[in-house]
């Protein structure tokens, strides 16, 4: 399948429109604070460069503590966003997708997802706006806990393998060993990294440093297949 943003913005939209009881069979995961914000999928972006190369895949968005009870004008703007692209009955997703996508380069500075992001693509050789980011699971957990294997399988079934088909990338980097684990199995690319986190984003797991030096030793041979594709 050849890239078309077109595509992969319908099929953002599509992920979007996956409900949260679709993912977790009870509400015991519902975080018990902004519980509105819970059944908001924070689903991700796609750089206005992108054209088919690395994908960043995260298990889920975080925040699920109870001690979050405000939310920011950085997170109502992506939450706004989301909910436009998620309800548009229109042809205008891609630049709905472009809405969104910025309203999340604008939050990532001031959130630990945004820093872990950046040390990341600079190893490897990439911006914010060459690359695509998402969830796997897009709903937040109470407490920030672990997703169960039901919950897994779905958000390999309902969100991962249908962006994975759209974004048609040739690197894959799972953010995360627990998203990586299973999911890596199946869903890969030409490369594909899974890359340990530390419980502050801020923070590089130390594990991290010899995938972090994989994908910067594999650039160049990244680059001269991009090259030889595009």
């Amino acid at each position: 399948m050849r890239f078309d943003r077109e595509q992969v913005a319908k099929a953002y939209q599509t992920a979007l429109r996956v409900s949260r009881a679709q993912f977790f069979e009870t509400n015991a995961s519902l975080p018990v604070s902004l519980t509105d914000s819970a059944h908001t999928p924070y689903l991700g972006w796609v750089g206005k460069n992108y054209r088919g190369g690395t994908v960043l895949i995260a298990k889920n968005p975080g925040g699920g503590g109870d001690s979050q009870v405000e939310t920011t004008a950085l997170d109502a703007s992506v939450i706004a966003r989301l909910k436009a692209l998620r309800d548009s009955e229109g042809d205008h997703a891609t630049l709905l997708l472009d809405e969104l996508t910025d309203a999340y380069h604008s939050q990532l500075p001031t959130i630990g997802m945004g820093v872990l992001l950046n040390r990341v693509l600079s190893r490897a050789g990439e911006t914010l706006d060459s690359v695509a980011f998402f969830n796997a699971c897009p709903y937040r957990t109470r407490n920030d806990e672990k997703l169960g294997a039901r919950t897994q399988k779905k958000s390999r079934e309902l969100v991962a393998a249908p962006l994975l088909e759209a974004l048609c990338p040739d690197t894959i980097i799972y953010l995360g060993v627990e998203v990586g684990r299973e999911a890596s199995k199946t869903l890969n690319a030409r490369w594909t990294y899974v890359l340990p986190r530390a419980i502050n984003d801020k923070q590089i797991n130390k594990d991290a440093e010899p995938v972090l030096a994989q994908i910067e030793g594999d650039t160049p041979a990244r680059l001269v297949y991009r090259g030889s594709h595009g």
